[in-house]
């Protein structure tokens, strides 16, 4: 008795693959609408974020004379771990905000700066902002700002630049093409959810075998039923299930 509900449940994967196919244009047309909505945010809406990046290196040998030493590598690494919050400090925002006569709250400033070691004392400075010139400007700012707080903070010799930021030519987010794929995915998954849905739920009787799942008895036969049309006398057929 319970594999006999079970099997009634069920739906036919061959009835689930017809029905995605007589409901074919509601995929489409999802995914027409999320495509053109996710097109027109990405391209018009959302404001493009620009990326630009710098390098520099901790100069912490205090004597130029004396060579380098495993330890004072190691102690370097240690010194830029443990200050590589100054960069994202209140003071070093505030004194790039005076610097470059920007608009923009400390805590803007500092929420757009990201840092990263590379190789001991090596860093790297991202600032992210949707003007790429203010973004430049912002990167070659920290190296000189926060030079002077590790110096007298921590009495090292400074900063030395690698490679300076310049202007970033294209955003790195929104990713539009992206944007527009994930949004057309999501869109066939909505609509395929929609039509299993609407599959199961649909308790129609449309052809013999449901009469069979529902009542258990077997269907003898099916009857047409013909009907006349008064303008052309075709007739047409209408199945009845005896």
């Amino acid at each position: 008795m319970e594999e006999q509900i079970l099997m009634e449940d069920t739906i036919d994967l061959r009835e689930l693959y017809q029905a995605v196919k007589r409901k074919l244009w509601l995929i489409c047309l999802l995914v027409a609408i999320a495509v053109t909505a996710s097109g027109i945010i990405s391209f018009f809406v959302i404001e493009p974020v620009y990326q630009a990046e710098l390098t520099f290196m901790v100069n912490f040998n205090q004597n130029e004379d004396e060579k380098i030493t495993k330890e004072d590598i190691e102690y370097g690494e240690n010194l830029v771990e443990k200050y590589k919050p100054i960069i994202k400090s209140r003071k070093v925002s505030s004194q790039i905000k005076k610097n470059l006569g920007l608009k923009m709250t400390q805590g803007e400033i500092s929420n757009s700066i990201e840092i990263e070691s590379i190789s001991g004392p090596v860093l790297s400075v991202k600032v992210n902002n949707t003007n790429p010139t203010i973004a430049r400007d912002i990167a070659n700012e920290v190296p000189d700002i926060f030079g002077k707080e590790l110096k007298r903070i921590a009495k090292v010799n400074g900063l030395e630049v690698i490679d300076d930021a310049i202007t970033p030519k294209s955003p790195i987010k929104p990713n539009k093409m992206m944007n527009i794929a994930i949004s057309a995915v999501l869109a066939v998954m909505i609509a395929l959810f929609i039509i299993f849905l609407m599959e199961y739920l649909d308790n129609k009787i449309k052809k013999p075998e449901d009469i069979e799942k529902c009542i258990g008895i077997p269907v003898l036969g099916t009857i047409y039923e013909y009907e006349t049309n008064n303008k052309n006398n075709k007739k047409k057929s209408k199945k009845k299930i005896a």
